[in-house]
This record gives C-alpha cells, structure tokens and sequence, in this order.
C-alpha cells in the first residue's frame, strides 16, 4: 500500500482496513519514501505490518517480500543463522546489486540522475534487508554521484561491491530481535557513521552552492529531499528540517531562499561535534 497518493491518505485507509475484523491480521506493507523513525513510527500505529522504501522496482521489491517473509514464518531464529527466505533474498539481492553496480562503472547509465536512481534503489532494498553498513556505504556513493566517473567515486563503488562480497557484514533482522541490548561496540560504530554521514554532507553543501549559483531547482530539491529522510535517522532533525526547507523552496524557485539555507546549513555543519 503506497501511503501518499494524490488526494488519498494510505495511513487512514489501512485504519480503516483495520477495524475490519477480517482483516485484522492481513499482512500490510507500507510503501513509503519516508525513512525517518518517526515516519516508520506513524506507518506502523495506522496498522501496517512492516515497511517498504522507495524507490523499487520489481526485483527489490520482490526480494523484500522474501524477507518480511523470513522474519514473519521465523521470529525466534537463532542469531547466527538465516533462513531459507532471507538467504534467497540475500543471494538473490548480491547478484542484482553487482550486476546493476556492474554497469555503474563501466558507465552504462546515461547520467549521474540515473546513476542516483540505481544507488537510492539498491539502498531502500538494503535498509528492508537490514544491511546497515551497506546503506551506509550506497549513501556515500549517491553523494559523490554528482561527480561520477572520478576517483573516489569509483573507489566508492568499489567498496560498496567489496561489503556485498562479504558476508559477515550483513546482520539478520532476525538477530537483531532476538537480542536484547546492542553490541558494547555499538556506539562507537554509531559515532563513526555520523562522522561519515556530516562528512558527506560537507561535500553536499560544496554541490548546493554550484547549484544555487546555476539555479539548478531539481538538483537542489534532490539533495534536499534525501537530506529531509536522513537527518533525523543520524540523530540529526535539524538537517532533516533543512532539507525540508531546500525541498520546499527549490520547488518554489526561491534562490534567495535557498542561498540562505544553505549558508544556515553549513553553519551548523560547522558547529556539529561527534564525541
């Protein structure tokens, strides 16, 4: 169930659906290109089962039914195990995410929008399959996507196909539930994705400048609205704000505006200090 569709509120209709005592217990999946928590959050009390990012497309989308089936049919897996859904999914998503990166570098794609679209895919279906550090890792090619072609780009790319080589880096949804704090290294780990995360965002404020100097409106409203869907999964609503308000103003083509959130943006960035 797609939860934003012209002039129809996907939320309340699955209310709705809900209080439908034969539909009590059908399984709905929310499709949403809302990835904060509290977005997550609101899906999951309107009575949808789980959740889907966009974008997808069939293969993804096909792969995330797999393993919402895995962590429906075997909640209480052991935590150094995976089961035959999630496996498939996992197997089935390495040969889609190589082959599509495939062809990233060897520059099929015509054009770092479609190279963006290809990457922001690849992640949404990562993030269902719990594969953290890859979104991590596919996050930071988007970023560097606006520069494709060149060195770190393709070092990026490299390592994001390195991280699918290895599996010991995804953790199972599963493991997750059946354990009961996080690892003792967690924070840590966590502080260094946010430092990796504002240090992205330094080299997307570079891009913002250029583009409000070329009054580019769909670049900016792109960095704005991926900003608007992770900020707050940092730990950062701030920056999730500020790509509110970029999303909003390059779609009104204020480049006064704009210009002023981006100066805001940056210094914020510059006050932020990662413990």
């Amino acid at each position: 169930m797609n939860t934003d569709f012209p002039g129809f509120d996907g939320l309340q209709f699955t209310g709705g659906v809900r209080q439908a005592t034969q539909y009590s217990q059908l399984p709905l999946l929310a499709l949403t290109g809302k990835a904060t928590p509290s977005d997550r959050g609101r899906a999951l009390a309107a009575g949808f089962t789980d959740c889907i990012l966009k974008p997808t497309d069939a293969a993804a989308f096909l792969l995330c039914l797999r393993a919402f089936l895995e962590k429906r049919q075997a909640p209480g897996i052991e935590a150094s195990s995976k089961g035959p859904y999630l496996r498939r999914a996992l197997d089935e998503f390495r040969s889609l995410a190589n082959s599509q990166l495939q062809s990233i570098q060897d520059n099929s794609p015509e054009g770092p929008v479609t190279i963006r679209t290809i990457l922001k895919q690849l992640s949404a279906t990562a993030a269902f399959l719990n594969w953290r550090l890859l979104v991590e890792e596919l996050g930071a090619a988007e970023c560097l996507a606006v520069k494709a072609g060149q060195a770190n780009f393709t070092r990026q790319i490299e390592r994001c196909r390195r991280i699918l080589a290895d599996e010991d880096s995804h953790t199972s949804p599963a493991a997750e539930v059946k354990c009961e704090a996080p690892a003792a290294n967690w924070s840590k780990r966590f502080s260094q994705l946010k430092a990796n995360y504002l240090a992205r965002l330094s080299s997307a404020v570079i891009v913002l400048r250029e583009a409000v100097s070329k009054s580019d409106f769909r670049q900016i409203h792109i960095i704005g609205h991926n900003l608007k869907g992770s900020g707050a999964a940092y730990e950062f609503p701030q920056i999730t704000e500020y790509g509110r308000d970029l999303e909003g103003k390059a779609d009104a083509c204020d480049s006064e505006g704009l210009r002023a959130t981006v100066g805001n943006l940056s210094a914020y960035l510059g006050a932020l200090k990662i413990p």
